[in-house]
């Protein structure tokens, strides 16, 4: 996404949104916007003297507290880039763990059918016999 030195950036954002709400072709969520501290601070600036608005301000994973744009997919959180790396990673590992979980499960719940399978052959096998 590029905006111009002399466009709005907050109208770019949430037009970039809405694109990718009407978008039918594969559903999207977005769920917050990543940037530097700058750009942000240039978000909030141009809230507050082109519409005289302050942006609301929400918690988030870990204590912190950002400030959220209004959108069309709801309020969208507006988070630092510079605070992801390690809790990216805690979050990416707590995904990781549960998909490992999820898939021991499937695996289980496939070798429980199987088994069930093979006693009732065995069943069907036992009495086709007497």
């Amino acid at each position: 996404m590029t905006i111009g030195a002399s466009e709005s950036i907050v109208d770019g954002l949430k037009s970039t949104i809405a694109q990718m709400l009407s978008n039918t072709s594969y559903g999207v969520r977005p769920t917050a916007i990543y940037a530097n501290p700058v750009l942000l601070y240039l978000i909030d600036r141009e809230m507050k003297s082109e519409f005289n608005v302050v942006l609301n301000t929400k918690p988030i994973e870990g204590g912190l507290t950002v400030k959220t744009l209004s959108t069309q997919a709801g309020d969208i959180p507006l988070i630092l880039e510079w605070t992801l790396p390690e809790r990216l990673h805690k979050l990416e590992q707590r995904v990781e763990s549960h998909e490992q979980g999820v898939q021991r499960l499937k695996g289980l719940g496939g070798a429980f059918g199987a088994l069930l399978t093979l006693v009732h052959l065995a069943i069907a096998w036992l009495g086709a016999r007497h």
